[in-house]
């Protein structure tokens, strides 16, 4: 598989300020704590590959977010309990799992999301672009972490426009809920 460019360095830097930005601003985000650097170097390890570094800013300051629907996998500590985040939110567990079943999964990409719907993962590869994987097809749907954050916000008035437009695959199946 061939892997496409994030973009230049400062265009990745942008991205990576972007969207720890647009995170903080947004109030209806579930947020954890972040991780440590060695529990990042400790998953870098485990999955072979280095993380792009827009995941990294996104891990080092939340560990995993929540928004519309969107469960994004990461690292660090619960904002509720203080422990650890765990399975399914554990990009770890979650891209080690997806390995383990599925003989096609991309390699040097890891499982930002699980869709639950038809086998749909979103993944990212280590220059940064953002995936969908479904099975033994895997297509890019964005260039960065941070323009699928801006799809993931989108209100479901737009998203019901652009399902009625054809646009995003009938709006990635109206955010994966079939709403």
């Amino acid at each position: 598989m061939k892997i496409d460019s994030a973009g230049s360095m400062s265009e990745r830097s942008e991205n990576m300020s972007d969207l720890i930005e647009k995170i903080n601003a947004n109030p209806h985000l579930y947020r954890g704590k972040g991780c440590t650097d060695e529990q990042l170097a400790a998953a870098q390890e485990a999955l072979g590959m280095t993380f792009p570094p827009e995941y990294i800013a996104y891990v080092r300051a939340f560990g995993c977010i929540e928004c519309n629907a969107h469960e994004w996998a990461g690292l660090g500590f619960s904002q509720h309990t203080g422990n650890e985040i765990s399975g399914a939110f554990n990009v770890v567990n979650l891209t080690q799992r997806e390995r383990e079943i599925n003989d096609d999964f991309p390699p040097k990409m890891l499982v930002l999301e699980n869709a639950c719907i038809d086998g749909i993962l979103i993944t990212v590869d280590e220059a940064g672009a953002v995936y969908q994987v479904q099975y033994e097809t895997c297509r890019k749907l964005f260039d960065s972490i941070s323009a699928y954050l801006d799809w993931c916000m989108l209100p479901d008035e737009e998203l019901t426009q652009q399902r009625s437009d054809g646009d995003q695959d009938a709006a990635f199946i109206f955010r994966h809920n079939g709403r």
